[in-house]
């Protein structure tokens, strides 16, 4: 043995520690998941690049009460592209203009509807948030899922002001 490891051995059990006998497990050396959450911040060329910005359609964005909005008018959409953890829970959690009305659109993650949200004076004159639990079987073995806001026709998505995915809850 080496005057390092046998130097440790006898501080621990000087300690009171107890060694193991058994080697651990591969599976229990491994690092955690990755939980922290992935957020776009929306307005942001660097960020909205970085997580895939798509738009189709009569798409804008612009400034408002201190934050920037993304809303999509007529049929048209954005999507952005939002990391997952395989094998965790996640959940969307978007931010809304509570003074915003008449709006009804669908979310979409990988093409499959998770919610249809509408904004209606929600909580007039301040912002809130929605949560949003994303199906399992839409992240199993998945590293990252995109996320659509679909308006509908004649019809308004968002204003979109914020949007985390979060991972293990």
């Amino acid at each position: 043995m080496k005057p390092k490891l046998i130097l440790t051995i006898l501080l621990m059990s000087l300690l009171g520690h107890q060694l193991l006998a058994e080697p651990v497990a591969p599976e229990a050396a491994k690092p955690a998941a990755n939980l922290n959450p992935d957020s776009v911040v929306i307005g942001n060329a660097e960020s909205e690049l970085k997580h895939g910005l798509k738009t189709e359609g009569n798409v804008q964005s612009g400034p408002f009460e201190g934050k920037v909005f993304r809303h999509a008018r007529d049929g048209g959409w954005f999507s952005y592209d939002l990391e997952v953890s395989p094998d965790q829970p996640a959940t969307l959690v978007c931010t809304y203009w509570g003074s915003d009305r008449r709006r009804t659109f669908d979310i979409l993650v990988d093409g499959q509807k998770i919610a249809t949200e509408t904004v209606n004076r929600n909580q007039s004159g301040s912002f809130y948030d929605v949560a949003y639990k994303i199906p399992p079987e839409l992240t199993r073995t998945k590293q990252k899922v995109t996320v659509k806001f679909q308006a509908r026709s004649g019809g308004v998505a968002g204003g979109v002001y914020g949007c985390v995915m979060k991972k293990g809850q």
